[in-house]
């Protein structure tokens, strides 16, 4: 007996290690983190300092987020957006962008969030609604011959639509080769995985980042946006799942994720 309740502890610090690596293992390489809480002043990045400032007008208002907390996402209509300016000059070769949306109404070209410069110079990653209903994602190189211009770039678009006044995650994950989109919903469903290859690898443009509108500032979300997450890193299918979703992965999942944490450190090291 006392060896069984030995193995029995051993067994659940083991398990317990494991749940917080993959908890921990979930913020590696997180670069911003905008959860829009109710006490921000302006949109705060709590994973760095990339603080944004509110732009446009009429300026997004904080309004309920998917928990119906009364003051815990912002809301966006036509021209207002957020910029965060020091987003410029930040390279990224490998990336996650993970976002809660809620669409007001169905228009053309619903953007998320982008990051790359206006102009000639668009290189950038992007992450939209499209008017059927459609998620969209954008990644577009830099050419690495003139550094002024669009280099390969490659769009992907979700296989199901989703429908205006209902909260959905999304993830769009690029590893070096394949830009993944995930979409799914706070019911614990992963709704879809589309995926495409993108081609040859390189860094893309070290443009501002946006919220709400792209980086020529002529095309806007109408609806809500909520707990932003930006990575220098494309996270895993199960992690987009978990962030996606917002479900706490099945006991299993996290032990996998735990595991994956701890070798992901290991070969960091």
């Amino acid at each position: 007996m006392k060896h069984f309740r030995t193995s029995f502890m051993v067994t659940g610090l083991a398990f317990a290690l494991l749940i917080g690596t993959a908890q921990a293992g979930l913020t590696d390489g997180m670069i911003a983190y905008y959860p829009f809480n109710p006490s921000d002043v302006v949109p705060t990045d709590y994973a760095g300092t990339h603080d944004g400032t509110l732009s446009g007008s009429p300026l997004p208002q904080k309004g309920p987020d998917i928990v119906k907390n009364p003051t815990a996402a912002y809301h966006f209509q036509p021209n207002g957006h957020i910029n965060v300016p020091s987003m410029k000059g930040l390279y990224l070769s490998t990336y996650s962008f993970v976002s809660w949306f809620t669409v007001d109404e169905m228009a053309s070209d619903n953007m998320i969030l982008t990051k790359g410069r206006a102009g000639e110079d668009v290189c950038s990653i992007g992450l939209w609604v499209e008017e059927d209903g459609h998620v969209g994602g954008e990644h577009e190189l830099i050419d690495p011959v003139d550094p002024t211009h669009d280099g390969p770039g490659m769009q992907v678009i979700s296989n199901v639509t989703v429908e205006a006044g209902r909260w959905y995650g999304v993830a769009l994950t690029y590893d070096g080769t394949s830009l993944k989109l995930y979409v799914g919903s706070p019911c614990c469903d992963l709704l879809d995985v589309a995926s495409r290859i993108v081609g040859p690898p390189g860094k893309l443009n070290p443009g501002p980042l946006d919220i709400g509108a792209n980086g020529e500032h002529d095309l806007f979300f109408r609806g809500s946006i909520d707990e932003v997450r930006i990575f220098d890193r494309a996270l895993s299918e199960l992690e987009a799942e978990y962030y996606v979703t917002g479900c706490v992965p099945e006991p299993g999942t996290m032990g996998l994720l735990g595991l994956g944490a701890l070798v992901m450190r290991r070969r960091r090291r």
